[in-house]
Formats: structure tokens, sequence, C-alpha cells
């Protein structure tokens, strides 16, 4: 939940979902309320927006976060850009005025979240789940007698698009878009043990 205001609304286009702030809570507030979701989900990491909004009770979202056993954590960079003279390279900007954001979120009480940067992963569905497997599997093989190592994946647009698809930003679909990303969110667990198989996409 970390993606920018423009890149959500992107997302948000290619399905005919409208791009306003109330949609982007909806979405969020369906995400963070998933039955179960903090069984295989050990940190969230939130968009300047996201960790101002609250629910439809009026709970803030890092409460119903932190409820479900899920680290709130806030994304502190401004996004990437174009670098000068190099239109197709990125950059990510936000050193400038850090200090001044981050005391901004320290008034705001927000002491739970933690400061993350994270990586990335742009792949969908089973194709993340069958590298993170293959790639545990060879790192398994590799250091079999030597100290274990403890991986983490943020394949969070793989856990959430085959959600975004079945929601389309229509409350009718609320229970089985939370069911899609319960299922892929477990999918990514297995994933991380080495133990992911296709098999698992017929399970319900």
């Amino acid at each position: 939940m970390d993606e920018s205001n423009p890149t959500c609304n992107k997302r948000f286009a290619q399905y005919g979902i409208p791009q306003t702030e109330e949609a982007r809570l909806s979405y969020r507030e369906l995400i963070v309320t998933t039955p179960g979701l903090g069984e295989f989900i050990s940190g969230a990491i939130l968009y300047d927006e996201t960790i101002r909004q609250s629910g439809k009770d009026g709970t803030p979202l890092i409460k119903l976060i932190a409820d479900a056993g899920i680290i709130p954590g806030i994304k502190v960079d401004t996004g990437a850009k174009d670098m000068a003279g190099h239109p197709r390279e990125k950059i990510t900007e936000g050193l400038d005025g850090l200090r001044a954001r981050l005391a901004k979120l320290a008034r705001g009480d927000y002491d739970r979240c933690r400061n993350s940067q994270p990586g990335i992963a742009f792949l969908s569905g089973g194709q993340a789940y069958e590298l993170a497997s293959a790639r545990l599997n060879a790192i398994n093989s590799q250091f079999k007698n030597r100290l274990p190592w403890a991986l983490t994946f943020s394949f969070s647009r793989a856990i959430q698009q085959p959600a975004l698809e079945i929601w389309k930003g229509e409350e009718s679909n609320m229970l089985a878009t939370q069911q899609a990303l319960y299922h892929r969110a477990r999918c990514n667990s297995v994933a991380r043990r080495g133990e992911y198989n296709a098999a698992m996409e017929r399970a319900t």
C-alpha cells in the first residue's frame, strides 16, 4: 500500500474504478480487514495518504493493520523521477525535506509505524511464487550445512492484482476479493518455504 496516488489511480483506471481518495480508502480498508491476512503478512508499508486515513467506523487504518497482527510502516521517499539527462533512468527522490516529514509523522503520533524502503517485485501470481520457490531451493542447496538464512519477500503487486481484478470498485465483490487476497497471501507464505506448486492454484 505504499504506491503513490498517481500509481494507484493508474491501476484503478484499468478497471473503471473511480480515481478518488474515497475509492483508494475503500480498497485499502478491504485489504487490511481481510480475515486471517496476518497469518501470512507480517508488515504493510503505507503511503502518506494512507497513514492518515480511517475506516468506515472511524478506526485509523494503522490500528486496523496492527490489530490484524501486521506491522505498519511508512514510505518516506517522494517517489521515482526521471534522472536529469537520462529520461529512461529513474532515481528516487525525497532526501530533501526528509527530516521535516519525519517530524510531522512523529507529531501525528504514528510511533507504531516503522520507516521502510522496500524492494519491489513486478511479477504476477504463480510466476512470482514459482520463482521464489526455485530460488529458495537453490539457496538451501548452497548453504545446507551453514547458518540458515531467514528470507522475506515483497510480492505486494502479485498478491493484490488478482484481488483488484475481482473487486473493480464494487462493494458486492468484497467477499470474493478478500478470499482471492487471502489465497494469494497463503501461496506467498508457502513459496517462502520453497513448497509452492501449481496444484495450489486449484485449492480454495
